[in-house]
């Protein structure tokens, strides 16, 4: 009889990948935060839900836009940046 599926856990905090620190919480929606004050982060306009005072959003071109443009790429993706608030005593 072949085994149930194993429910993966949907909460990791401090994790760094190349560079970048970031947490995952939520059961049904797992909601994604990013430290983006070391580096910047790119990704697609509409995955951003919110965001912190603190960080910048702009619009990074990407090579070749008349061949993505062609082949129904994105030519612009999103770039969030920004530095941590600090609370005076």
């Amino acid at each position: 009889m072949p085994s149930l599926p194993e429910l993966m856990p949907t909460e990791v905090s401090d994790e760094t990948f190349g560079g970048v620190t970031y947490h995952i919480a939520g059961e049904l929606v797992p909601v994604l935060s990013v430290d983006v004050t070391r580096m910047p982060v790119y990704f697609e306009h509409h995955i951003l839900l919110w965001k912190n005072s603190t960080i910048t959003i702009g619009l990074k071109s990407l090579k070749g836009a008349l061949k993505r443009m062609m082949a129904g790429m994105q030519i612009f993706v999103t770039e969030a940046s920004g530095a941590h608030h600090r609370v005076q005593p």
